[in-house]
């Protein structure tokens, strides 16, 4: 089960990084219902990562910390969001980090060949397809309004 944990670690450190950055971006927003949207997705990881580390631990491994790649990449949001478009800048680095989420989650589906732990993943990958979808309504909104309070009207 070598490929098993090794794809499900990977899949665990980018939704543990996605997982903070989110949380993170809901305490920077200015927009309630953008606020409210990052948190929902925050949550969305926060309980597939309980299950996969779960899965994880079921086969005597330890799970992955979050990717320090991607935390760094949240950092670097935040950072700029600071200084400029907050709403639009947050949206559209954790719409990127949604467009990751799925990359990842197809390559560990491409690896994984235990039924169950497919099973999991493709659950998954479906809610993970819709919160990309989520997030890229709001990013097609926040490139057109560019207005903060406007984010969330869709």
């Amino acid at each position: 089960m070598e490929v098993s944990t090794s794809a499900l670690n990977s899949i665990v450190s980018v939704l543990k990084s996605g997982a903070q950055f989110y949380a993170e971006a809901a305490k920077q927003t200015n927009d309630p219902g953008t606020a409210e949207v990052f948190e929902e997705l925050a949550q969305t990881r926060f309980a597939a990562i309980e299950e996969i580390d779960e899965a994880i631990r079921g086969f005597n491994e330890t799970p992955a910390a979050a990717d320090w790649v991607d935390q760094a990449r949240a950092m670097y949001a935040s950072i700029k969001a600071m200084t400029g478009d907050t709403e639009a800048t947050l949206v559209d680095s954790l719409y990127r980090h949604e467009q990751h989420t799925l990359a990842s989650l197809k390559h560990a589906l491409d690896d994984v060949v235990d039924r169950d732990i497919r099973s999991m993943l493709l659950r998954h990958y479906e809610t993970f397809f819709s919160t990309h979808a989520k997030m890229e309504k709001l990013s097609q909104l926040a490139s057109h309004t560019r207005a903060p309070d406007k984010l969330t009207s869709y």
